[in-house]
Formats: C-alpha cells, structure tokens, sequence
C-alpha cells in the first residue's frame, strides 16, 4: 500500500507516469468501495495525497488545458500532447474517486471539513477550455450535444458538474453557506484577472453560473443562504462586458432557470404580465426564424422546441406574430 501512495506523489519520469497514476487511484477507489475493512487504516494517508493531487495541479490545469496559455510543465520522454492527455485521464480518475467517497456515508465528516474547498475546485474545473471553445465555433451541433444535460462525452467539464451535482444532493443543508463563500473567492478572483488584462477572466464566471443554476430549487428554498438579488446584479453585469458568447448564453441560461416558463405562468393569464410577452412575440418569433437557415439536425430540434413554446403563448399567431408563417 505504500508504495501505491509513493507513486502518486513521485515526480514523472522513469519511476512514475500520469497512466501509472491513473491505475493507481483507480486501484484505490476500488479498494475504498470494496476492500474497506483492508484499506481503512490507510484512509487518512490515501484521502491527503488525492486531495493534494487534485488541487495542487488545478493551477496546471487551467494554463495548459483550459487557457492553453502554457505548454505542460510536466517532466517526462512524451510528447506534449499525449502527456496533457494522460494528464487529463488521471484528474478525471480523481474525481471518479471523489465521487465514490462522497456517496459513503462513513466519509461524510471528512468530506465536510473540505467542503468549501472542494466546492471551489470543482467549480473551478468545470471552466470551459479553449479546445471546446473551437470546436463550438466549428459545429454548433457539438455545443448543444456537449451542453445538453443528457450529453455522454466524458469530459472534466461534465465529470466535475456530476461531482458537484452529488455534493448538493448528499450534503443540501450544509452546502449554500459553503457554495456562497466559494463562488465569492471566484468572484473575487475573476475581477483581478479582468483588470491585469487576461482575457480569460469570464470562465470562471460561467462556470459559477453553470453551478449556480444547477441549485436552482435549493437557492429558491433557501433564500436567506444565497443572495440571489446580488447575484443577478453581478449577471447585468456580465452581460454588458460583451466578453464572451459563452458567457452571455449561460447568463441568459441562468436568469431562465430563475424565473417561471413565461409559457406554462403566463398563457392563461390576462393581465398586464402577459401584454407585456405579446408585445414581444414578434421579435422573438423573427429572431428564431432568423436561425433556421444556417442551423441543422440538434440546432433545428432547439429552435423548434423555442419556437413552439414562443407560439404556445397566444394560440392564434397570426395577431401575435404578425400573420408569418414558417
């Protein structure tokens, strides 16, 4: 056992590797899942070195993987490409065992002296990364596959949002006091990045609103544990920076988590809330037939299902829409 922990704390080179890593902490979590009784006198070493792991090769991370702004500073005979993969496959390892840890109740103590910490990290690895930011670019289809909730590319970015996903749901009456002070120390970071100039500084902002959405019910249960009116202040915000169309999509997405589907709330209702949407019809409905023509397959699927919410509203179109057809 204790050279297994030796091995993941070895610097690369001809005694150690990212795959060796890898299988190492995929041989722990089973140990951790199936051998406790085995493993149990060696969980306060085992817990530590993954957790330093994970966190003291965040900062690598995000330079080499998710802002490119560096080449791997990772020593070892590979080349650099397929060592930022193995790189890769072993945080996504970690968080498997991070995973499998959170769900065992004999750890829960464990895991709630980390829980800010391991809430700003997951956060943090949950940042889009440049390679993803291309691709979108080059196949919109690929954005909303990736993006979707029921999407299976198994990536850090989704791994880390199922870990946090798990973390509200075993620990929800503990969590938003821990999540506030997380995305607050994000924040706070993000703007000292926009102001020395780093392009990069929104990522960290989008990720935070990805999570913030995804607690959305626990948020609205819970209103004396996060200020939401706060926080939907710091989202004007953003949205007037223009920094990113990433960044705009997911402030949108994330004031659509926060308010009723104007369909289901406002169709039946006759007062001033649903003139309001009427009048508005019209420049939805030209906005969305706009992004027929250069859109196909999963894009079409997305405008159609906006598109029958938007005609859902008033069921006679032609007074609501201006009498277009598609």
């Amino acid at each position: 056992m204790q050279r297994l922990i030796e091995g993941l704390t070895a610097p690369n080179g001809p005694h150690s590797s990212f795959p060796l890593k890898t299988q190492i902490i995929k041989i722990l979590k089973y140990m951790i899942s199936d051998m406790s009784k085995f493993v149990q006198p060696y969980v306060g070493t085992i817990l530590p070195t993954i957790w330093q792991l994970l966190t003291q090769l965040a900062d690598f991370y995000v330079k080499v993987v998710v802002n490119e702004i560096e080449a791997a500073p990772f020593n070892g005979p590979e080349q650099d490409e397929d060592v930022v993969d193995d790189f890769v496959q072993m945080i996504l390892q970690i968080f498997e065992f991070v995973h499998t840890i959170i769900e065992m109740k004999k750890y829960k103590a464990a895991i709630m002296n980390v829980l800010t910490d391991l809430v700003y990290i997951t956060v943090l690895y949950m940042q889009i990364t440049e390679d993803q930011a291309r691709q979108w670019v080059e196949d919109p289809e690929k954005f909303v596959d990736d993006e979707d909730e029921q999407g299976v590319e198994f990536t850090i970015r989704v791994t880390a949002h199922d870990v946090l996903l798990i973390v509200g749901r075993e620990y929800e009456n503990q969590l938003l006091p821990c999540f506030t002070e997380a995305l607050g120390k994000h924040s706070a970071v993000a703007e000292v990045d926009r102001n020395a100039g780093n392009p990069h500084w929104w990522k960290i902002h989008e990720s935070s609103m990805l999570a913030v959405g995804s607690f959305k019910d626990m948020i609205v249960e819970s209103p004396a544990s996060f200020d939401m009116g706060q926080y939907l202040a710091l989202i004007k915000m953003l949205m007037e920076s223009h920094a990113s169309p990433y960044l705009l999509g997911r402030c949108l997405w994330l004031l659509s988590r926060a308010i009723y589907g104007f369909c289901t709330n406002l169709k039946g209702n006759k007062d001033e809330r649903h003139v309001l949407i009427l009048s508005k019809l019209e420049h939805f409905f030209d906005g969305l037939v706009g992004l027929f023509e250069h859109s196909q397959n999963t894009v079409l699927g997305l405008l159609l299902e906006a598109l029958s919410a938007t005609i859902s509203v008033r069921r006679k179109t032609k007074k609501g829409c201006g009498g277009r057809r598609v």
